[in-house]
C-alpha cells in the first residue's frame, strides 16, 4: 500500500495483487500454466486481475481546510490591526465552522486558543498605550506649568486641550481643572497688577493707598509678578509718605497762619480801644471788649485798663512782644533754652490786673514805660529780669516785681518744656 499525504488529509492507495509467476521458462505475469514436462499437450488456466480496493477519505476535505486557513488569517490579520472586537467575531464564525464541519480535535484546539490570544493581545497592546499616555502627560503637566508660570496662557490652553484628550494612563486627569483654575487665577492676578501699576501713578493718597494694599498681596502670594509687586510697594510707601509730609506741612502753616491771623485781629482790637480809651471814650472802648471774648481772649486786663483811666488811677498794662512763630524741626531737648519764636503758643502773661503789681507798688512808680528781658522757665515763673529802657530810678523795682509777681503760660517747643527769654514792655499810667 502506498499512502499520499495532502494538505491537512491522507488517502491510502492499494497496487494490484503480486504477479504469479510459474516454474520453469515462459511464465507469464498473472497467468498460471500447467504443462507435463516432455508431453505432446497442456492443459492452461487464466484468472482476471484483482481491481484495487476504493480510495477512502480519512480526514477533512481540502475546500474545508483551506476555508479554515482562511479564516484563521483573517482573525490574525484582525489582532495584527488591534481590531480585537473584529477578531473575536471571526473567533465565533471560526468555532461554529469547526463545529458544523465535524474537524478533529488538533483543529477545534487552534480555535479554542483564540480567545486567550486575543486577550493577551489586546492586554500588551493597552499595556503599551498605558505608558505611552503616562509618558506624554508627565511630559505636559510640567510644561504646563512653566507656561501658566510665565504667563503664557495660550499655551497652556492649548496643552491642556492635550492632555485631556491623552486616554488611559494619563497621570494628571483630575489636575485639569486645577491647572484651568490657575490660569483664570493668574489672568486675574495679571489684571490686577497692571491696574496696580496705573494706580501707583498717581498724585492722589487714596489712590496710592489701594495701589499698595493690591501690590502687598501680590507680593505674598508670590507669583511672578511677587518680587515687582514688592518693590513697586515700597516706591508707593515713599509716594505716600510724601504726601503725607506735605499734607502735615500745610496743617502746620495753616494753623501757625491762623494763629497769626487770630493774633492780628487780637493786636488790631487792642489797638482800638487803647486809642478811643487814650481819646477818653471810655464807653466805646469798653463796646469792643466783647470781639475780644469773641476770639477767645479775655478781655480783663483791658476792662481794668479802661476802668482805671476812667477813674483817673494808676493802671499798669504789660504786652509781650510776639515775634513770627516759626517751627522748630530738630530735636528739643527738655528745659533747654529755645527762642521765643519757635515756641508752640504765644508767651502770655498771666499774672492779673495790672501786671500782678500791688497796689503800693503800682501807686509808687512813676507813670511811665519800662523795656525789660525777662527770662522765663518751664514753669511760667521768670528767674531773670532786664530793665533795658525807662526811669532808671525805678529799674530796681521793675525788675523785682517782674521776677516776684509775673507768671507766663509755660513755654513748650513742639510739646517739650522749655526756657525761653522774652520781650516786655510795662506802661504805668
Amino acid at each position: 500500500a502506498v499512502v499520499v499525504i495532502a494538505v491537512g488529509a491522507y488517502v491510502v492507495l492499494h497496487k494490484p495483487a503480486a504477479e504469479t509467476t510459474g516454474t520453469g521458462t515462459g511464465a507469464t505475469s498473472g497467468i498460471a500454466t500447467s504443462a507435463t514436462s516432455g508431453g505432446p499437450s497442456s492443459t492452461e488456466t487464466t484468472h482476471p486481475p484483482t481491481p484495487p480496493p476504493p480510495v477512502v477519505q480519512t480526514g477533512p476535505a481540502a475546500a474545508v481546510v483551506k476555508q479554515f486557513d482562511a479564516m484563521m488569517l483573517e482573525a490574525s490579520k484582525a489582532i495584527t490591526n488591534k481590531k480585537y472586537d473584529d477578531a473575536r467575531k471571526d473567533a465565533d464564525k471560526l468555532k461554529t465552522f469547526a463545529s458544523q464541519n465535524n474537524l478533529p480535535a488538533d483543529y477545534m484546539k487552534r480555535v479554542d486558543a483564540l480567545p486567550d490570544k486575543i486577550a493577551t493581545a489586546e492586554k500588551n497592546a493597552a499595556n503599551a498605550a498605558f505608558q505611552t499616555n503616562l509618558k506624554d502627560s508627565n511630559e505636559l503637566f510640567p510644561k504646563i506649568k512653566t507656561e501658566i508660570g510665565n504667563g503664557d496662557y495660550s499655551s497652556a490652553e492649548n496643552d491642556i486641550q492635550k492632555l485631556d484628550a491623552i486616554g488611559e494612563g494619563n497621570a494628571h486627569k483630575d489636575d485639569i481643572p486645577g491647572l484651568r483654575a490657575e490660569i483664570k487665577s493668574g489672568r486675574d492676578l495679571d489684571t490686577a497688577y497692571n491696574q496696580a501699576q496705573s494706580q501707583a501713578k498717581s498724585n492722589d493718597r487714596n489712590t496710592l493707598v489701594a495701589a499698595k494694599q493690591t501690590l502687598d498681596s501680590i507680593a505674598g502670594a508670590g507669583g511672578r509678578h511677587a518680587g515687582d509687586a514688592r518693590t513697586l510697594s515700597g516706591q508707593v510707601t515713599q509716594a505716600i509718605e510724601k504726601i503725607d509730609a506735605a499734607n502735615a506741612k500745610a496743617a502746620s502753616d495753616k494753623v501757625a497762619a491762623e494763629k497769626a491771623e487770630h493774633q492780628r485781629q487780637v493786636d488790631d482790637i487792642v489797638k482800638q480801644i487803647r486809642t478811643l480809651k487814650d481819646q477818653h471814650k471810655f464807653s466805646d472802648a469798653r463796646a469792643l471788649l466783647p470781639k475780644l471774648t469773641s476770639l477767645s481772649e479775655d478781655p480783663a486786663p483791658y476792662k481794668s485798663e479802661i476802668d482805671s483811666a476812667e477813674a483817673g488811677m494808676k493802671t499798669a498794662v504789660c504786652v509781650v512782644d510776639q515775634p513770627q512763630h516759626t517751627k522748630f524741626t530738630a530735636p528739643v531737648q527738655s528745659g533747654s533754652m529755645q527762642g521765643q519764636k519757635y515756641l508752640d503758643d504765644p508767651l502770655k502773661l498771666t499774672s492779673g490786673a495790672n501786671c500782678g503789681l500791688l497796689p503800693d507798688a503800682l501807686q509808687s512808680l512813676p507813670k511811665g514805660s519800662w523795656s525789660l528781658l525777662v527770662t522765663v522757665e518751664p514753669d511760667g515763673k521768670v528767674s531773670d529780669a532786664q530793665v533795658l529802657a525807662g526811669d532808671s530810678g525805678s529799674s530796681g523795682a521793675v525788675s523785682s516785681t517782674a521776677k516776684k509777681s509775673w507768671q507766663f503760660n509755660a513755654p513748650k517747643v513742639n510739646n517739650t518744656a522749655v526756657r525761653t527769654k522774652a520781650a516786655v514792655t510795662l506802661r504805668v499810667n
